[in-house]
């Protein structure tokens, strides 16, 4: 796949809740990394605001990561605010995705243990990715984004210089 062109892909996936979210997130991002993510380059994270989330993709990729809050995750806040009338629907590829998994998994009446629910859960991306769209303003907006990490890049170039020595 040809990440220049803006197309969605689910990279991993890992169950966890409660405390053993942090250490899942790091976990993910760790062995996403030893399977060949390439995290010595910066890097644009767009996360749903999780902490355990950002507090692993800075554990993982340093100063070198630029974390920003998705804003369909911000608008959807607000509007949860709202009487149930007046709120906004999504369609945000994430939720999109977080639907599909539910739906199938209505399906089934009595879960079987893990390996059941991530078998599910697997089957629902797949039948969601069929479905993904490509990201707009990918021709344009990923030059830019690109030379934008460069440029995040070579002004942390001096400071690992320095912690080198």
């Amino acid at each position: 796949m040809d990440r220049r062109l803006g197309n969605r892909a689910i990279l991993d996936d890992e169950i966890a809740s409660g405390r053993a979210w942090r250490g899942a997130c790091t976990a993910l991002l760790t062995d996403m990394r030893e399977r060949g993510l390439h995290t010595e380059r910066a890097v644009l994270a767009v996360i749903d605001g999780a902490k355990a989330l950002a507090k692993a993709i800075r554990d993982v990729y340093g100063a070198r990561a630029l974390i920003q809050r998705c804003q369909a995750h911000k608008a959807r806040n607000v509007t949860d605010q709202f009487p149930e009338g007046m709120r906004l629907s999504t369609t945000n590829a994430i939720e999109n995705l977080i639907g599909s998994v539910r739906r199938l998994g209505r399906r089934v009446k009595r879960w079987r243990g893990g390996k059941m629910i991530l078998g599910w859960t697997v089957a629902a991306v797949v039948d969601a990715a069929t479905r993904f769209r490509r990201a707009t303003g990918t021709r344009d907006g990923m030059t830019c984004l690109v030379l934008a990490l460069k440029d995040h890049e070579n002004a942390l170039a001096p400071v690992s210089r320095r912690q080198a020595a």
